[in-house]
């Protein structure tokens, strides 16, 4: 099975060809400048010209469907549901918290962390040791109770992400956290862990699938202050 996948949930972006057993092709590039709806595609381009693949020879698209950048996550979605929709080809669309958990295999309890808003993560949990498991899925939560979990926590555990410094510097003796070059997303995780839940039926048609933002954007926030919350 051929799969393109996409992430741009953060400033690192990737986009991968990937062929269960045969090749992976990668590219990754920055998207913190406001000309990346643009750049992705000059990308994508690129890595089709080099590997000899062609978009009508993909089986299955994969995204990375949030929490993120709103602007990442809203362009990374509408190019995978465009090509998709075209190519009349399904979608699989791990969280960006589930693939970080799933390239990080370790005994204890694993934690998926993304910075929020101010004071807040994005949170999951998994095991990742014989398989990979969800325990909670994704939720937003402040640092400090966080932290309140963590210091009562009786076994092992793993934080992968990135992981504000007032958080590695309260951890009890039982929790680690990965190295800088662990927490990014690779874009051959992504593609997997995709490969794995299409197999599972867990998949979707390009018309049902929306970002998980995980919280309101700053323009709602500013007109719920303005007009009131909606109802």
């Amino acid at each position: 099975m051929r799969i393109l996948a996409i992430d741009t949930a953060t400033k690192q972006s990737s986009i991968t060809l990937w062929e269960n057993d045969k090749e992976i092709w990668e590219f990754l590039f920055a998207t913190s400048s406001k000309d990346y709806g643009e750049t992705i595609l000059l990308n994508l381009d690129m890595l089709l010209r080099r590997s000899n693949w062609n978009l009508e020879d993909i089986d299955l698209y994969v995204i990375s469907k949030g929490p993120g950048s709103f602007t990442g996550l809203r362009i990374g979605m509408m190019v995978i549901k465009t090509l998709a929709q075209v190519f009349n080809k399904p979608i699989s669309a791990p969280s960006y918290l589930d693939v970080l958990a799933y390239q990080n295999k370790f005994p204890g309890i694993i934690f998926s962390i993304l910075p929020a808003r101010k004071n807040e993560l994005h949170l999951a949990s998994y095991r990742n040791w014989k398989d990979f498991q969800k325990i909670e899925k994704e939720e937003v939560v402040s640092i400090e109770e966080f932290l309140k979990r963590i210091n009562i926590l009786q076994e092992e555990a793993l934080l992968v992400g990135e992981i504000p410094e007032e958080i590695k510097m309260k951890l009890p003796n039982n929790v680690i956290f990965t190295s800088k070059s662990s927490s990014f997303l690779r874009g051959a995780s992504l593609a997997e862990l995709g490969f794995l839940m299409f197999n599972k039926g867990e998949y979707f048609d390009p018309l049902e699938l929306n970002p998980y933002y995980g919280q309101k954007s700053s323009a709602e926030i500013n007109w719920e202050k303005l007009h009131g919350k909606k109802e």
